[in-house]
């Protein structure tokens, strides 16, 4: 389970990302 919530957190971060670059 916590293995999900890293892999969620990541996604999330990279979605950030990706938004603030546009």
């Amino acid at each position: 389970l916590v293995h999900v919530v890293d892999s969620y957190y990541f996604f999330n971060c990279v979605k950030v990302k990706a938004n603030s670059g546009s």
